[in-house]
């Protein structure tokens, strides 16, 4: 949990002391970072019996570490939903990247078990209960209590897109989905469009 709390406050400070018209040079592949962060939860939990699959291209101006520590959170968050569903159903996530309308997205999709919507209503708040760690798993590392909360801070606030639970969209009672989404431009200033 202090792992966490450190987190939140360096990304707290980082997004109030953000420049929003920094120039963050060439065009981030938000595919390459998903792929990282996905080898790298390997190191961390057991997730050697997921499928994973992610195809697509999009692209973005941002600081590839902030971009990083959005993605794994979230992979970590399905991840650990896997791993807490029932044998029978075939562990799997599944990324697409894609741009539309000039808008970059990132579709993130599971087939666990779904969570009730009282519970999904909770995904990004600090210390959600959609996240209980079962003591036979090796989850570990950052992002256990707070998984998506700082995920969203760091997408919404910095760069000015959005995070969110469109697991609604889903037919039947099994997988979520969250839609990481960026504005055509994220180097305008993200303060200026918060206040408007």
């Amino acid at each position: 949990m202090a792992s966490d709390l450190w987190d939140t406050g360096t990304i707290l400070t980082s997004v109030a002391i953000s420049d929003a018209s920094q120039d963050y040079g060439a065009p981030l592949e938000i595919r390459d970072v998903i792929e990282q962060a996905f080898s790298d939860l390997e190191d961390k939990m057991d997730v050697h019996g997921i499928k994973f699959n992610v195809e697509g291209s999009c692209k973005i101006k941002a600081r590839p570490d902030d971009i990083y520590i959005a993605v794994i959170r979230v992979l970590q968050w399905l991840a650990q939903r896997e791993i807490e569903t029932s044998a029978d159903v075939n562990a799997e996530i599944n990324v697409r990247c894609m741009t539309a309308d000039g808008y970059s997205q990132a579709i993130f999709e599971d087939l666990s078990n779904r969570l009730p919507q009282k519970l999904r209503e909770q995904l990004f708040l600090p210390f959600s209960t959609s996240l209980n760690r079962p003591f036979d798993t090796k989850l570990s590392g950052p992002g256990i209590y707070l998984p998506l909360y700082l995920a969203k801070i760091l997408v919404e606030e910095k760069y000015g897109g959005s995070l969110e639970d469109k697991t609604d969209e889903l037919k039947g009672d099994i997988g979520h989905r969250i839609v990481m989404r960026f504005e055509p431009s994220v180097n305008t200033n993200t303060r200026e469009r918060i206040s408007r």
